[in-house]
């Protein structure tokens, strides 16, 4: 209600931003050439799925990783929605749906280098997927897809170690302990795995790597800024000659 006055008080209008001079249909209709065609996932929620995810995969990790990152993410969802549990994990979703009817519906268009025209814009839309993607935690630390594969795995301890007649069967908590610190172990090693190949891709770079190495929002700054830097340099330079309190 606060940001409806808001927009009423200084542009007259409740809804400028979605109608207004910046909104994004107004933005995207002047930076259209004439006569072209419009982005693709306009009007079509298919594409506008595609490069979201494509767009989420890539903010999520580096090089084409995030793929992977977005399939164990998906694996996780579907074990909670399986299980019943950590249902409130589901909200960290809704940048999904909410972004793909934008794109579909809502003149915001999505470039990302992999896909048709091969450029940068709004590539930090994608960045609302991170939640969804990496940190859906439940059962303490571990993440859903974990906590899945770590309950499967005690379940079948337990089988195994109660099926030889008076073999005692190991408490439930040790055997949660156990896998819990195996899970903790492996993303640690993994972790230090994944940045000794960092540091020596850092230190034999190539031209292939250095176009996904920097984050994709990074890289899309750095792409915009070379025209934009030299006029703000210009900019500052005329503005550092006007004298003290003068309007401009």
């Amino acid at each position: 209600m606060l940001w409806l006055g808001y927009n009423q008080h200084f542009y007259h209008d409740p809804l400028d931003f979605l109608r207004g001079l910046y909104s994004a249909p107004a933005i995207e209709k002047r930076t259209s050439p004439p006569g072209s065609k419009h982005y693709r996932g306009w009007h079509n929620v298919g594409w506008a799925l595609l490069f979201y995810t494509a767009h989420g995969a890539m903010v999520a990790a580096a090089w084409e990783t995030g793929f992977a990152a977005m399939a164990a993410a998906v694996a996780g969802l579907w074990i909670a929605l399986r299980r019943g549990t950590a249902r409130a994990s589901l909200l960290l979703w809704v940048p999904l749906a909410f972004y793909v009817y934008s794109v579909a519906y809502g003149s915001v268009p999505i470039f990302i280098p992999q896909l048709w025209p091969h450029s940068y814009y709004n590539s930090r839309y994608g960045m609302e997927m991170l939640p969804g993607a990496g940190a859906v935690c439940v059962r303490g630390d571990c993440g859903v897809g974990a906590a899945g594969y770590e309950a499967r795995v005690a379940s079948g301890d337990a089988d195994s170690t109660s099926a030889g007649a008076g073999i005692p069967v190991r408490p439930f908590y040790l055997r949660r302990w156990r896998w819990r610190w195996r899970t903790r172990w492996a993303m640690i090693y993994g972790t230090e795995l994944v940045q000794r190949c960092a540091a020596l891709i850092e230190r034999h770079p190539s031209n292939l790597l250095a176009n996904y190495e920097p984050p994709l929002v990074l890289k899309e700054a750095l792409v915009n800024s070379s025209t934009r830097v030299p006029f703000e340099r210009n900019l500052a330079l005329v503005l550092e000659d006007l004298p003290p309190g003068e309007r401009f």
